[in-house]
């Protein structure tokens, strides 16, 4: 069980922000809804642009689209994207579980 998350493989910034939106493709099917909250690491980035992207890693945000069933639109209230998306990263499960077969601890202490 343990951590719940879908791996990364496409970032589309719809607005830079401060609130940063973002459309993120998953590896995977990822069975989140409008209203999951969510958090962003290890997406490849570097501090000179565009080289990577950067000011997404370690932002917490919440889901306020579904445009596919391996892809959400992300509010990230609190962030700044630079660059573009290079390849790594992963979405961590806050509110939701990536494994509908397994029933783990879910919270949020926003």
């Amino acid at each position: 069980m343990g951590m719940q998350y879908n791996t990364i493989t496409a970032i589309a910034v719809v607005a830079v922000g401060p609130p940063a939106i973002v459309t993120i493709t998953t590896g995977t099917n990822h069975g989140l809804v409008v209203g999951d909250f969510v958090f962003i690491n290890e997406v490849v980035g570097t501090i000179t642009p565009p080289a990577g992207m950067t000011g997404i890693n370690f932002q917490t945000g919440y889901v306020i689209a579904v445009p596919a069933a391996n892809q959400i639109t992300v509010e990230l209230p609190n962030a700044t994207i630079v660059g573009a998306y290079t390849s790594g990263g992963i979405v961590q499960y806050l509110t939701n579980r990536s494994d509908v077969t397994k029933d783990v601890i879910r919270w949020y202490d926003g």
